[in-house]
């Protein structure tokens, strides 16, 4: 069985094909399709809600969302799985929501991420399952962890050792796809190498993750593999004019990678890497910054000294922050001075409470 993994996914500006068609998107995206037509499963990380809504409820200067017809990228694609446990799937409440499980289930694509919901596929004697979890570092709403009425996959030890166990009930290999880290850094936190280590030491599993937007290092452990990001897979700029907020994407944000993952019976699965980026407004494979992905894998080593590590990431994480948003002078401050800026600022703090008490 092979499954293609790809990164986070949002039809927005050269991507929404209501912008500039179906046909001028799906040629802009074309490297992959051969790639995928080998696969028996191609799974991307939707990181917002198909919906025509206008209305948000949540908190956030820059809500995100997919036009509903851009589902015909998915199936033309052949992106034919979406895992849904992201910091934007939410971003316009309920109804963002149940509006895109209604369209995924409409369509025939598979989903997982939400409402406690894994995946188990099988071929033959081959059998895969996929657990998809967001972390509090995301700062997503509505985790089940957390939320009585909460309906997020958490990533949490206790949610991920449930699935490990399920999985091993159904003799299933698992692939956990974790939402997790820091925006724009190339390093993982360091919880999160020591969690990683910690679980492929004992498990086999494979760990796929996403949400910094830029790609980062792969870990091998004793039992499994850790790809700590993906990078994006199709993404361009967001804006909220409401708010005076942009957030525009750099060269770091134009390259991206994909797992494949081809699991054989009784056999460690072969894990290979396909890097591409953006260029001209089009994707292509490419082999360019392969050296880069080995930088960033061989600075994992240097997690094991947490104070020197943490320091180079955090300079990295806001160095790219001060390029990617507007300057933040006195105008910015007073687009801020708003109800969603103070109760983002407000869950942050109980996010990072709840982060602490999980990877303490």
């Amino acid at each position: 069985m092979k499954i293609a993994f790809l990164g986070d996914i949002l039809f927005s500006g050269k991507y929404d094909c209501t912008r500039d068609g179906l046909d001028m998107v799906l040629d802009r995206l074309a490297c992959f399709q051969p790639i995928f037509a080998q696969c028996d499963y191609v799974v991307g990380n939707l990181e917002a809600p198909f919906t025509q809504s206008r209305t948000t409820n949540e908190h956030k200067t820059l809500p995100l969302k997919n036009d509903p017809a851009n589902i015909q990228l998915l199936l033309k694609l052949g992106i034919n799985v979406v895992t849904l446990a992201n910091n934007h799937i939410y971003d316009y409440g309920e109804r963002g929501l149940n509006d895109t499980l209604e369209i995924l289930e409409a369509n025939g694509i598979a989903y997982c991420g939400i409402d406690k919901k894994s995946l188990t596929f099988t071929k033959g004697y081959e059998s895969v399952s996929i657990g998809a979890f967001c972390c509090y570092t995301t700062n997503a709403w509505h985790y089940d962890a957390t939320d009585k009425n909460g309906r997020l996959n958490t990533l949490t030890p206790h949610s991920v050792d449930a699935f490990l166990a399920s999985a091993r009930v159904k003799n299933s290999y698992p692939v956990l796809c974790f939402h997790w880290g820091d925006e724009n850094t190339h390093y993982p936190k360091y919880e999160h190498w020591q969690y990683s280590q910690k679980l492929l030491d004992t498990q086999s599993a494979t760990i796929i993750g996403h949400h910094p937007h830029v790609i980062q290092g792969i870990r091998s452990y004793q039992l499994g593999t850790a790809i700590y990001s993906l990078g994006n897979f199709c993404f361009d700029d967001c804006k909220s004019t409401r708010f005076g907020v942009e957030v525009r994407q750099t060269e770091e944000n134009r390259k991206g990678c994909l797992c494949l993952l081809d699991v054989s019976f009784q056999k460690t699965p072969k894990i290979q890497i396909i890097a591409f980026a953006e260029k001209f407004g089009k994707c292509f494979l490419t082999d360019e910054f392969t050296d880069e992905i080995t930088l960033y894998s061989c600075a994992l080593e240097t997690a094991a000294i947490p104070e020197r590590y943490e320091q180079m990431r955090k300079s990295e994480m806001l160095s790219a922050r001060d390029k990617r948003m507007n300057r933040r002078d006195l105008r910015w401050l007073l687009r801020h001075l708003n109800l969603p800026s103070v109760m983002a600022v407000l869950q942050r703090r109980s996010n990072s409470a709840h982060f602490r008490e999980f990877f303490r």
